[in-house]
């Protein structure tokens, strides 16, 4: 009996020892990365657009050519679609980095939530992980840190390989993160940046293969900001889109179709159930893949602004087979892979 009842009150200490092995473990296996805290910056004279429901500046339009790629993923994208990319170059040729938005993420998977109090507890949830991973304050007594430390650290774990910075940013009370990437052997580098609206998670990264020359991840991350609402950034593209006129003339300039191009692009993440949307974004897409302004260009270009439409057609298939303008779409499509046919 004595035994059976020191048995029986060692299983706690036991399991309580395992626990905080556990965390002494995953801390030790941390990246050692610096923490910084930043404010965010105002955007002054930048054109901005919300690539789903994050208002970005955009480099400057005269200075760089900017080309949106939509990429297919199966629908029908009643809520977003899954991401968009810009290239960014600084002239034919020269050099190039990406930027990809990604739609709305819901993540329900956050274990031990529940401990973290007031407001915005998943935000908080990864500002205590990324924290406790280089051993500093998380603010949370010392009971939820013991019980919350093996769960935090294996969340810091996810977003700390490769990175050298993290850069926390209150806005709103609500914190975003910018984790800045290590270059790599080849010379490329890749940062990401996370907002976080209650349970749903905004990400953006960055690559450049020869650093960073448009966007600096950082200023850039500074001026990014979660609109109230998707309809406010529904109301910011329709007041823009309204003076667009997708005239043939304008197309063998390159420059006078950027912006139409990319207002289209951030029309389709915020609203992709339009088919009214992708006809237009396949249409300007197929009219720069035609104009004398593409004589020369290179096949990534070409690829890009050809997907663009094939892409369209799929979108507007999964929504509105029998539309008639899915079967315009679809008759730009073929047009443009007849000769690889």
């Amino acid at each position: 009996m004595k035994r059976a009842l020191i048995l029986t009150l060692s299983i706690p200490a036991l399991a309580l020892a395992a626990w905080g092995g556990a965390g002494a473990y995953l801390a030790a296996t941390q990246p050692s990365v610096k923490i910084e805290r930043v404010t965010p910056l105002s955007v002054s004279a930048e054109k901005t657009l919300p690539f789903y429901e994050l208002m970005s500046p955009l480099p400057p339009l005269e200075s760089y050519q900017l080309l949106p790629k939509l990429e297919y993923k199966k629908g029908p994208p009643t809520r977003f679609i899954e991401r968009l990319s810009l290239l960014v170059r600084s002239g034919p040729g020269g050099a190039r980095e990406r930027v990809v938005y990604y739609g709305r993420r819901t993540r329900e998977d956050l274990a031990g939530l529940k401990l973290i109090e007031g407001d915005a507890p998943e935000a908080r949830y990864l500002e205590a992980a990324i924290l406790s991973s280089q051993g500093l304050d998380t603010g949370l007594p010392a009971w939820k840190n013991f019980l919350l430390r093996p769960l935090l650290l294996r969340e810091a774990g996810h977003y700390l390989q490769n990175v050298s910075e993290v850069q926390i940013m209150e806005q709103a009370g609500v914190p975003a993160f910018l984790f800045l990437g290590e270059r790599g052997a080849a010379g490329d580098i890749k940062s990401t940046a996370i907002f976080v609206r209650r349970n749903s998670f905004y990400r953006t990264e960055y690559y450049s293969t020869q650093g960073y020359f448009a966007l600096t991840p950082s200023e850039h991350f500074r001026k990014s900001f979660l609109v109230d609402k998707r309809e406010g950034a529904m109301d910011y593209l329709a007041k823009n889109l309204v003076n667009v006129r997708l005239e043939q003339d304008k197309v063998a300039d390159v420059k006078k179709i950027e912006w139409p191009m990319l207002l289209l692009a951030a029309k389709v993440s915020v609203d992709p159930a339009s088919i009214e949307t992708y006809f237009h974004f396949a249409g300007i897409s197929a009219l720069l893949y035609r104009s004398v302004a593409m004589d020369g260009a290179d096949t990534e270009t070409l690829d890009i602004l050809r997907n663009n439409v094939l892409a369209a057609e799929f979108y507007a298939r999964d929504i509105g087979p029998e539309a008639p303008k899915t079967a315009e779409i679809g008759r730009l499509a073929r047009a443009l892979t007849r000769n690889l046919e």
